[in-house]
């Protein structure tokens, strides 16, 4: 993928091959006010931000925004944008792992209860999935980059 800027509005303006001129008269703003934003120094409003990823085409922006602006930092995991390649390989690699543990899940889960013996590897099984969710994202998101 391109080298990505710190800033993810600005990225995906630039992967949109837009100018700020431009961006800021389709998201209905200022220069300034886009300035601001790309730059760190005001945050984006919601409807703003939703604005751009219709803009720019951009919908994993959505996911990013909510997890720089909201508690969804917690909810929602953090993902890269990756190119098609590496995002499949990647998520292939998280299913693998994450099947190795099935027998080792349905030994805890079989009871209902998750005994302080088992909580580690419990936690250790939660994180695979983790990653799946995560390695999913950087599936679908490489997609929708290639779809432009």
């Amino acid at each position: 993928m391109a080298k990505e800027c710190d800033n993810p509005y600005k990225t995906a303006r630039k992967a949109a091959g837009l100018t700020q001129e431009r961006a800021a008269m389709l998201l209905n703003v200022s220069v300034d006010s886009l300035r601001d934003y790309e730059g760190n120094i005001r945050p984006v409003p919601n409807d703003v931000a939703a604005a751009m990823c219709d803009a720019y085409d951009a919908q994993y922006l959505a996911i990013t925004h909510l997890r720089m602006t909201s508690i969804g930092r917690q909810a929602i995991p953090a993902f890269q944008l990756r190119d098609l390649p590496e995002a499949v390989l990647n998520l292939l690699n998280a299913v693998q792992q994450f099947v190795d543990k099935n027998p080792t899940m349905i030994c805890i889960a079989a009871d209902g209860v998750i005994s302080p013996s088992e909580q580690r590897e419990w936690d250790n099984i939660i994180l695979l999935a983790d990653n799946l969710q995560t390695a999913l994202m950087s599936v679908k998101f490489a997609v929708e980059g290639r779809n432009e």
